[in-house]
Order: C-alpha cells, then structure tokens, then sequence
C-alpha cells in the first residue's frame, strides 16, 4: 500500500488528525548486517515533526508508523515495524 492509498483508506475516514511524512531516505541510513538505523538528520527531523504535535499533548494518542515498499509482504511487514521502533525508540 502507498501512502497515498493509506492516507485515502477507510481506516482514516472521518477521523481528525495532524499527520507528518517523514521519507526514510532522510531518517534511516545502512547499518551493521543490512539493518537500517535512525540517523543524526533522521532524530533531527523527528524532534523537529514532534515540536509540531506538542500542542495536542496530553490529550491526544500519537501513532507512529513504518512503512516499506521493497521485498515481498512479509519482508515489507518486517522493515516497516522495524522502522517504527526505531523512531518511537
């Protein structure tokens, strides 16, 4: 699924929310045995997008999500949860 079609989902419809793209190309780079990790501009971009959501606090849930567009369905699962707990980490 693309962002696009995520963001047009059912999931999403008719709820309110404040949502920030970050492209992994800018938050991940190669780490030890192929595993993505979050860089010094990726944490930067994140403290960045979270200055932006403060005003919601404490009264609002913030959802982090991963996803990936390469491999196949399983490999896509894996590198997307893998990117989100990176990010909330």
């Amino acid at each position: 699924m693309t962002p696009a079609e995520y963001r047009s989902s059912k999931f999403l419809q008719g709820h309110s929310y404040e949502r920030i793209w970050l492209s992994n190309d800018e938050l991940f780079s190669a780490g030890l045995s192929d595993k993505e990790e979050l860089s010094k501009e990726g944490q930067r971009q994140i403290d960045d997008a979270m200055t932006a959501l403060v005003p919601y606090l404490p009264n609002s849930p913030i959802v982090v999500e991963g996803y990936a567009t390469q491999g196949s369905s399983s490999e896509r699962f894996i590198r997307a949860q893998e990117r989100a707990v990176a990010v909330q980490i």
